[in-house]
């Protein structure tokens, strides 16, 4: 990937999370910009986003994502303004969920803890016991 690409992936990023920064009353959770691809034509930008909500509804994630979708040629023409080049790149959002597995995966292993130290504390409570007698 050429430092053109990364130069302009970089700057998208920032100009588009401070975009749906100032959105933010327009969605259901807390939208967040976790990558940008861009094609080495530098005409076609893949936008990943995460939705993080405390109740995880399917149907607003989706009209989350139609509202980004439905902004995208109004953030392509903020995007022109600030980024001077030949061609402003199409953008396309698309649900990242990465962050939701990171998570869930986080979630599990902290459950797994848990109940290592139960278990060590039950052991421990045991050997105490029957020591003790």
């Amino acid at each position: 990937m050429s430092l053109r690409v990364q130069k302009v992936q970089k700057n998208l990023r920032s100009i588009i999370a401070s975009y749906i920064l100032n959105m933010k009353g327009y969605f259901s959770g807390m939208v967040s910009v976790t990558n940008v691809i861009v094609t080495g034509d530098l005409r076609n930008a893949k936008i990943f986003v995460t939705i993080l909500q405390d109740e995880k509804s399917e149907a607003d994630i989706a009209l989350d994502m139609e509202t980004l979708q439905d902004e995208a040629r109004h953030i392509q023409k903020v995007i022109a303004k600030e980024m001077p080049m030949k061609f402003c790149p199409k953008i396309k959002f698309i649900l990242d969920p990465s962050v939701e597995k990171i998570i869930k995966i986080d979630s599990i292993l902290h459950d797994i803890g848990k109940e290592q130290a139960l278990k060590e504390k039950t052991k421990q409570t045991n050997e105490d016991n029957s020591s003790g007698s």
